[in-house]
């Protein structure tokens, strides 16, 4: 099964052979989720769950997997601040739920650092293989938010209810062999090596 590939707010997806394809397409924004950026990830989410492929591998061009919500977006919301984040956790919350509940295998390739809504991404799937440069930073409790987008959830799924807590309230970079050992991700891979 083929789709045409689709690319919009910032996310490109698409079906090849069975095996859809989404992927984070704003490096030069960190590949942080604006409201254009959320509404086509959605989009991008029903499209190929629809689609019924044998698996969903989930990607990100750049540097960085995702950095989490567009922090410039929120700062120019002003006023608006509270309304746009409750829009984005309502486009955000069914669309990761989408994914966590697909009938076929979630593959996540995080190919460099991750953090706030950009965690619940990374960590929705069934298996997630990262860079040995990624890094995890919760970062919610360094701008006084409170952990959303399925981030505390995947997390304490993954590594514990008691390690993600300390994750969460410490706000510190978790460098990738600590994300391994904990059980965050499932393998490590050189930079190089890890889209072969």
């Amino acid at each position: 099964m083929q789709t045409i590939p689709q690319a919009h707010g910032g996310i490109e997806w698409f079906v090849q052979d069975g095996v859809a394809h989404l992927t984070l397409a704003r490096p030069e924004k960190a590949n942080a989720l604006d409201m254009p950026a959320a509404l086509a990830l959605a989009q991008a989410i029903d499209e190929l769950i629809k689609a019924q492929p044998r698996v969903i591998v989930i990607g990100a061009q750049g540097p960085i997997f995702c950095a989490g919500g567009d922090i410039e977006s929120f700062v120019a919301a002003g006023p608006q601040l509270e309304k746009l984040v409750s829009d984005l956790l309502a486009i955000l919350l069914p669309a990761y739920l989408k994914l966590a509940s697909a009938s076929c295998p979630v593959l996540s390739v995080v190919s460099g650092p991750l953090g706030g809504a950009g965690i619940g991404l990374g960590l929705v799937a069934d298996v997630v293989i990262a860079s040995t440069q990624m890094k995890l930073r919760t970062g919610y409790a360094a701008i006084g938010l409170s952990p959303d987008v399925g981030a505390s959830y995947f997390l304490a799924k993954r590594v514990g209810a008691m390690r993600a807590q300390r994750w969460l309230m410490l706000s510190t970079p978790i460098s990738a062999e600590e994300c391994l050992q904990a059980g965050a991700i499932d393998a490590l891979y050189a930079p190089d090596a890890l889209q072969a």
